[in-house]
């Protein structure tokens, strides 16, 4: 377990993680392509990308009256995608969707694209 959490807390590494984990995928995926492990959650991580506190985003979020889910609002505020081992949320651009196929190639996900 201990080795799991150094990896979760390290640069993402398809290799790494598919020798590592089984049936688990749970990343960002910035809006340059770039997949990073969603420590300690997604909530948490794109807060941090987004810059904010949780209580200045639930804040804003409650002002917001948007309708979406705090993680979906929180990919629309940082253009990032929110990814499990079997789908996505957010807006995904082209390069995402390339991401997300790489992570489809290696067997490490298995949602749509």
């Amino acid at each position: 377990m201990e080795e799991q959490q150094k990896i979760l807390n390290s640069r993402f590494d398809v290799r790494v993680h598919k020798n590592s984990f089984v049936n688990y995928l749970e990343v960002i995926i910035r809006s340059d392509g770039t997949v990073e492990y969603a420590v300690p959650s997604h909530m948490m991580k794109l807060a941090s990308i987004y810059g904010k506190s949780m209580d200045e985003i639930f804040e804003e979020y409650s002002h917001d009256k948007c309708g979406m889910d705090p993680v979906e609002w929180l990919c629309d505020k940082t253009g990032c995608i929110s990814v499990w081992s079997e789908g996505y949320t957010g807006k995904a651009n082209r390069t995402q969707k390339n991401a997300l196929w790489f992570l489809h190639y290696n067997g490490v996900y298995e949602g749509m694209i």
